[in-house]
């Protein structure tokens, strides 16, 4: 319960005080309290596990019955995970890890998002697509449940995706009065304020207009300390609020309206110019410091731009750091050469300054990697603002003849995001380098479906998909040769045609078939278009050389991808409590247009295509006090989408060929009616079977022999030689991944309710990036989160005290 980016902190997490309660409102009849009772403390009625009811697959279904590897958590659950962001979230799902940087994007069996590419995740809040996770970040209260399919996004769902769908649906509002407000205090200053309101417009008990609504206000100061900045310029500040009217008109019609307004300050994005023994306050003349790079904010790609840069001015020649190292050596240079050749050059032409002379202290970092020295939020202040809504329509039609009674489903939504995103990837007290972005998304979400829960033989789903969004962006870079200013325009817009069918063929001929066996498939024809238009501004006419940069001018590109995915599956109910199925689907991400700004040329990346195989087993025991759900799964990956870095720019580049197998296995035990336990255990094997490509920070240039070079590619790309990759592990996939979490009520009789919860989770080994080499390792952790829950017999009360990384590590 505190903020999503103190939460991302390497220090432990305590509470000073922690006090939440739950009321109902004065004119609140006896009933709303049952209905506003708190799940973390209140026991069961008997030990069975309680049934989870998922909707992600566009129909309600038991979690035990749904053949697909689904996690899902009910509001109790997320309550006593205490979730309040995707890393929390993540923590607890097998085979998903998150990728980090500001929108917690997350790697599921190895899938994970480039940087430039859509997501490979389905992103759906209340059923309605995303296309950016920015309006769910702050959304992770008040829940209904979170829902995460992990393989292939099916047919019915939003936008088609290769990784898994996720959907994140909020507390529908009920008719009766309700309220509830939380308050929560922690360390790194930390504190937030959240409130729900619940609204029967017309008295208890009317359901033709109820309402829910909930305000959040939290703040903290980051876990990153900037040396160089007053104490809460560096703060996270969030406002929120949203809200929901549902209207039942008559039997047979619902409507329900959302709307959000998020806002807010902070979320600062630094550079760290740490790593090993070599820290420094910024990059020093006297002697010129080099740091090896972190493989995404990199000192030597910073090198290599203003070194190319600057030449291009001062010695036509040397237009790059290919003819860089032939002007200086004569011939290639290895990396650590080259660097000491232009030291000298870079001193005199660009860092011969005087920190002192601009009231500067060239003080060093101690050695921590949260701390850094950046002067950028002199210049300028990250902020970020979303709002939007969605309109929902569910009527139920007359039964139609054949197809029996059939139900109509109509949505459309309409988000707007505005960011002011900064980075210093110098991370230094001088303005050497500092990027600012100006970005503004708006998107628009359509989406029809008929549905058919037949009495008889079929159930089927049939409707028509389709989203538009285009970006506007400016970034403007400042650097010691002059400011750079981009403008980015990028139209995005799809649409889907989709039809799913479920087929009992022994019920045609009987009512209660002895064998209860059911075969489903179906098929998805997926259109997306993607244009870019890109500007690089000219910098002003009185730049004195060598301080101009050159004008790219104007690049622009268009693209079209079609793909058609289908889907085709068998489930077996061996018994009441065990289910077996095995399914086959074929899923599509589409391509996008990248523009290289070093040579103005069009970088064009194919649509990812995927063929995945999965068997699945799902049983429960003791009489339902036990679930277990068992699944191996098998993908063959075609072009898959991998972020590089070359020439210091972030492009994508489909690798040949990927394989990825694995094995997740869940449980969820309830011994007794106070206690509960959930486990999983996950085992990947994600590797490339055939992939070349650059490494940007190779100390020797080599081409490997199995990866020849390609005749018509850009004379520098890639400018440090090609690497054979077949057999390295894919980026974000650890090999093992365990996590549990268990919780235990002790009755106190007349002093209420004390429940203890705890969390731990432990992954292997994986990589950042697909060479597989020191400093990309992230090497084995474990997390363990501790939290104590107190209530008064009448649940109206309660008050928490945790502890989150207890390890420090």
């Amino acid at each position: 319960m505190i903020s999503p980016c103190a939460r991302r902190s390497h220090a432990p997490l305590w509470s000073i005080w922690v006090f939440c309660f739950l009321s109902a409102l004065p004119a609140c009849p006896a009933r709303a309290q049952e209905a506003v009772e708190v799940a973390p403390v209140a026991p069961r009625a008997n030990d069975e596990v309680e049934e989870i009811v998922v909707t992600i697959s566009k129909r309600e279904e038991s979690l035990q019955d749904i053949p697909a590897s689904v996690s899902a958590f009910d509001a109790s659950t997320i309550q006593d995970a205490n979730i309040q962001s995707f890393s929390d979230f993540a923590t607890l799902v097998p085979n998903v890890t998150i990728k980090g940087g500001a929108n917690d994007a997350l790697s599921i069996r190895g899938i994970s998002q480039s940087f430039t590419s859509q997501s490979p995740v389905a992103l759906h809040v209340n059923g309605v697509f995303k296309l950016n996770n920015s309006s769910i970040q702050t959304a992770l209260y008040d829940l209904g449940s979170i829902e995460l399919a992990r393989g292939p996004a099916g047919i019915v769902y939003g936008r088609n995706a290769t990784a898994g769908a996720l959907n994140v649906n909020w507390e529908k509002p009920v008719s009766s009065w309700q309220a509830k407000g939380e308050i929560t205090g922690s360390n790194l200053d930390a504190y937030e304020a959240r409130g729900v309101l619940n609204v029967p417009f017309f008295g208890a008990g009317d359901e033709r207009l109820t309402g829910r609504f909930v305000l959040q206000r939290l703040a903290s100061d980051t876990s990153l300390n900037n040396l160089e900045v007053k104490r809460g310029d560096g703060s996270v500040s969030v406002y929120s609020g949203r809200g929901t009217l549902r209207s039942e008109i008559g039997d047979d019609t619902t409507v329900v309206l959302h709307g959000q307004y998020n806002k807010r300050h902070g979320f600062p994005i630094y550079g760290k110019p740490l790593l090993g023994s070599f820290p420094i306050g910024h990059l020093t003349t006297k002697p010129f410091g080099i740091v090896r790079a972190d493989p995404y904010q990199g000192m030597e790609l910073f090198l290599d731009d203003v070194t190319n840069a600057v030449l291009a001015r001062v010695t036509p020649e040397a237009t790059s750091l290919r003819g860089l190292a032939q002007f200086q050596c004569g011939r290639p240079c290895p990396l650590p050469q080259l660097t000491a050749s232009v030291r000298s050059l870079l001193a005199a032409t660009i860092f011969n300054l005087d920190p002192a002379a601009q009231g500067i202290d060239a003080l060093p970092i101690e050695g921590s990697p949260k701390r850094v020295r950046s002067r950028i939020l002199d210049r300028a202040h990250p902020k970020g603002e979303v709002y939007g809504g969605d309109l929902q329509l569910e009527r139920e039609l007359p039964e139609m003849p054949g197809f029996g009674p059939v139900r109509l489903n109509a949505l459309i939504g309409w988000e707007r995001e505005a960011n002011t995103q900064l980075a210093d990837p110098d991370g230094s007290e001088l303005a050497i380098l500092d990027d600012v972005q100006l970005n503004t998304w708006e998107t628009l979400t359509g989406e029809v479906r008929l549905t058919g829960d037949g009495d008889g033989a079929f159930d089927w789903i049939a409707g028509f998909f389709a989203f538009s969004a285009k970006l506007d962006a400016e970034q403007a870079t400042r650097t010691p040769f002059g400011d750079i200013r981009v403008l980015q325009q990028r139209r995005e817009k799809g649409y889907a045609p989709f039809v799913e069918l479920t087929l009992r063929p022994l019920e045609l001929f009987s009512q209660d078939p002895a064998l209860k066996l059911e075969l489903f498939g179906g098929l998805r024809f997926n259109t997306d278009h993607y244009d870019r238009d890109q500007t690089n501004l000219p910098t002003p006419a009185d730049c004195t050389p060598p301080f101009c940069v050159r004008n790219f001018g104007q690049l622009a590109a268009r693209e079209t991808f079609s793909e058609t995915t289908y889907e085709a599956g068998a489930r077996w109910f061996v018994s009441d409590a065990h289910m077996l199925y095995a399914k086959f689907s074929h899923g599509y991400k589409g391509g996008i247009v990248e523009l290289i700004a070093q040579d103005s040329t069009i970088n064009g990346v194919e649509p990812e295509l995927i063929d995945a195989w999965e068997l699945g087993w799902k049983g429960s025991w003791l009489n339902d006090e036990v679930q277990t759900a068992l699944t191996f799964f098998h993908y063959d990956y075609s072009d898959l989408q991998v972020p590089q870095l070359i020439q210091g720019q972030v492009l994508t580049s489909n690798a040949a060929a990927a394989t990825i197998w694995g094995l997740e296995a869940e449980l969820r035990w309830q011994p007794t009616p106070v206690t509960s336990v959930s486990l999983s255990v996950s085992h990947l094997d994600a590797s490339f079977d055939h992939f070349c490509a650059d490494d940007a920070f190779q100390d020797t240039p080599v081409d490997d022999p199995a990866c020849p070079r390609d005749a018509t590619a850009p004379p520098l790309d890639p400018y440090n030689g090609l690497l054979d990759l077949s057999g390295n592990r894919l980026e974000d996939s650890p090999p093992w991944k365990i996590s549990t979490i268990a919780r235990h009520t002790f009755p106190l009789g007349a002093y209420g309710f004390l429940t203890p919860v705890a969390e731990f989770s432990w992954t292997s080994t994986y990589y950042r990036r697909p060479f597989n080499v020191f400093p990309d390792d992230v090497s084995p952790y474990h997390r363990t989160d501790l939290r104590l829950v107190w209530a008064d017999r009448s649940r109206r009360f309660r008050v928490e005290a945790f502890v989150q990384n207890v390890e420090d590590e």
